[in-house]
């Protein structure tokens, strides 16, 4: 990617693509958005699969796949 942002992203053989983030516990409301609206987006107009993970130190993992 540019300018500097390495995300950490794994491009296995067959096409599909993880992308695992850490988010603090009380920033993960935006990322979901109201209702879950931003994720039910993400979901229906690309076809990803996301999960939640608890993390130590109020962090959560925020794991998305390509499906």
């Amino acid at each position: 990617m540019s300018k500097g942002h390495d995300l950490p992203v794994e491009m296995p053989s067959d096409g599909h693509v993880t992308l695992e983030m850490m988010i603090p516990g009380n920033k993960a409301g935006i990322v979901i958005g109201k209702g879950g609206e931003t994720i039910k987006l993400l979901q229906v107009t690309s076809s990803l699969i996301s999960h939640w993970c608890l993390s130590g130190n109020d962090m959560l993992m925020f794991v998305v796949l390509s499906s």
